[in-house]
């Protein structure tokens, strides 16, 4: 007689809570960071630029988009966006933008670097480079 088979569920997406920006991040699978903050994001995020009214930001290389979202909620009047070449950084990003940011406008995309951003359309780069990876 056949055994039941056993039903696995996906232990995706993670979620991990910061204190400063008090904020819940969900992360899909292979999302850098998946499971909390690495220590080059916790030492950027005190740093990031206050005070950049309507200036148009990206964060290259999103993964969950954790910076792009403490920026803006420090800067209510910036335009952001966010771009990563994982489509699972990008949704992460996106729920996260939603789930802190509601409806702002915000751009999130799946990409090579800037590619896709024309000339002298940014006034701000945020960038935590994934140092960890490949040759990089």
């Amino acid at each position: 007689t056949p055994q039941p088979m056993e039903v696995r569920t996906s232990p995706y997406p993670t979620r991990y809570r910061l204190d400063e920006p008090a904020i819940e991040l969900l992360n899909h699978a292979n999302v850098f960071c998946r499971d909390g903050l690495d220590i080059g994001t916790r030492a950027f995020l005190p740093h990031l630029p206050k005070n950049l009214g309507t200036a148009r930001v990206a964060d290259l290389g999103c993964g969950n988009g954790v910076l792009a979202i403490a920026s803006a909620l420090d800067n209510p009047q910036a335009h952001y966006t966010l771009v990563d070449e994982s489509f699972m950084a990008v949704q992460s990003a996106a729920e996260n933008w939603q789930a802190t940011l509601g409806d702002r406008d915000v751009r999130i995309q799946a990409g090579d670097g800037l590619e896709m951003q024309e000339p002298d359309s940014l006034d701000v780069v945020l960038c935590n480079p994934p140092f960890h990876q490949q040759q990089v």
